[in-house]
């Protein structure tokens, strides 16, 4: 009896087996080349119908396909705001799911431990992209085990943006008055833009322009942190803080750097005249970066505009922090409505050492099932060739003039040494010639998402003494490190189990 259960346990399971199998093949991966040795291929992006981007996706697919005449590349845009939740949802899914996507760096090397993306480096060679190809920030960001399993497609940076006439006009009071910047002419008359934390809340607090009668008006804001780009980590690095030793063990409490980072965090957010408006906190949104919210609702904001780059672009708010693509978005101005635009590094203290500044990447990555030992190895070569095309040298250097990709920087080397030898545009060869001083977010195992622990305690430091009204108060700032310090701990602890 014992040994006719066995039999039958085995034949059941040997069933399941087939099952599953026909499930992962039949009409999945192993189907996607044909017996002539075509591949078809799924690729998926963040440029949906309807976006300047997509015909652009179209085109560069038809160049390598016209390369490549036996791989098909099938795209499919998805809205950036949907993006990465139906991607993560379909990142399995054999029969629709996409073999190539863009991604963000910020998880890959999750992805690569969960064997969910495919070791692009056992396609490498001399004659293809490889590492030697990327900056070295870009590189640690994509690696895993010291394999590459990502493509720094393309990346931005953050920095200071200001409204030269803005500056220039605050020159022109004479010192003493309100709103003077006098002091810090420079010998052809121009104001030079702020290059310390101190400096930009002093700024601040002089281009702001209000007017106070039964409603109180503001005209001109003088800083806000553009939206999505309110990264807590513009305010540390740049003084030398770090949250993690060289072994990856958080240092959040004991960090001289993070606590002056948290510090500066609460003189942007908090303590600029007008107080609290130039943060979304006191509107309950709960971070900078949405402070149109308070200004176009509470404060009567003059003009229609109820986001940050539009209230610069419209000459209502003088500096910002925010992405590269600036400059080619103000070029896309008609030339009457250009800013005159200036730019400089975010303030950094302490040595050209703490020169940082925040840095998002978008990647190409291909699926962890081409891993399969089972499936042609073909398949996987040609999802690689494909990648190693859109980070060729002919495209990385042509990505930032791309119709619906003017901005978009290049992830690849030899496209800034092209870029800036021919550009023209001042302002523009600043931001390419910067790309080098960005960093990202530390990938720590159990703790990926690390940063919004901090940065919620930051948000919270800050919210408490704008409250009470003391700003110095050192053991709230001790106790809001600590909160962020262990509840980073307790993650590691917990998911590394």
């Amino acid at each position: 009896m014992l040994k006719r259960f066995c039999v039958l346990f085995m034949s059941m399971m040997l069933a399941a087996t087939m099952l599953v199998f026909t499930g992962c093949f039949g009409g999945g991966d192993s189907d996607l080349i044909d017996r002539y040795g075509n591949v078809t291929l799924r690729f998926w992006h963040i440029f949906p119908d309807g976006d300047p981007a997509n015909p652009t996706m179209q085109a560069l697919i038809n160049e390598f396909q016209e390369e490549n005449p036996h791989i098909r590349i099938n795209h499919t845009g998805v809205s950036f705001w949907d993006y990465f939740t139906v991607i993560a949802n379909s990142m399995r899914d054999e029969r629709n799911g996409p073999h190539i996507f863009m991604q963000d760096n910020i998880t890959t090397p999750a992805r690569a431990e969960g064997r969910m993306i495919l070791n692009l480096s056992q396609y490498m060679n001399d004659n293809t992209v490889n590492a030697s190809h990327f900056m070295s920030e870009d590189v640690r960001s994509i690696t895993f085990n010291d394999n590459i399993f990502a493509m720094p497609w393309s990346i931005n940076g953050r920095f200071l943006y200001y409204n030269a006439d803005h500056l220039n006009a605050s020159g022109e009071i004479p010192l003493g008055q309100p709103g003077s910047l006098a002091q810090f002419r420079r010998q052809d008359g121009t104001v030079r833009p702020p290059q310390t934390f101190a400096e930009l809340n002093y700024y601040s607090i002089a281009l702001t322009r209000v007017t106070r009668g039964t409603t109180t008006t503001v005209q001109q804001l003088g800083f806000d942190i553009a939206q999505g780009n309110n990264s807590l980590m513009n305010f540390v690095w740049p003084v030398g803080g770090t949250f993690f030793d060289g072994n990856g063990n958080p240092i959040v409490n004991s960090n001289a750097g993070v606590r002056q980072g948290f510090r500066n965090w609460y003189d942007v957010t908090r303590r600029i005249v007008p107080a609290g408006m130039n943060t979304g906190i006191d509107s309950g949104v709960g971070s900078p970066g949405n402070s149109y919210i308070t200004l176009g609702v509470a404060n009567g904001f003059t003009g229609n505009a109820l986001d940050e780059e539009a209230l610069f672009f419209n000459g209502q708010l003088s500096m910002m922090i925010a992405t590269s693509e600036i400059p080619w978005k103000n070029q896309r101005l008609v030339q009457a409505d250009r800013v005159n635009l200036g730019v400089a590094p975010i303030p950094y203290e302490g040595g050209e050492q703490n020169r940082w500044h925040h840095s998002g990447c978008f990647t190409l990555e291909v699926t962890g099932r081409f891993e399969n030992p089972r499936l042609d190895r073909r398949i996987g070569q040609a999802a690689f060739d494909f990648v190693n095309f859109m980070m060729s040298h002919n495209v990385q250097s042509r990505l930032a003039s791309l119709p619906g990709l003017d901005g978009w920087l290049p992830g690849r080397n030899s496209a800034y040494d092209y870029l800036i030898e021919n550009e023209e545009d001042s302002i523009k060869s600043f931001i390419l010639s910067e790309m080098s001083n960005r960093r990202y977010f530390d990938y720590i195992r159990g703790a990926d998402r690390w940063w919004g622990d901090v940065t919620d305690e930051a948000n919270a430091f800050a919210a408490r003494n704008y409250a009470t009204g003391r700003p110095d108060r050192e053991d709230q700032l001790t106790h809001a490190l600590s909160r962020a310090q262990n509840t980073i701990v307790t993650r590691i602890e917990r998911n590394n189990r």
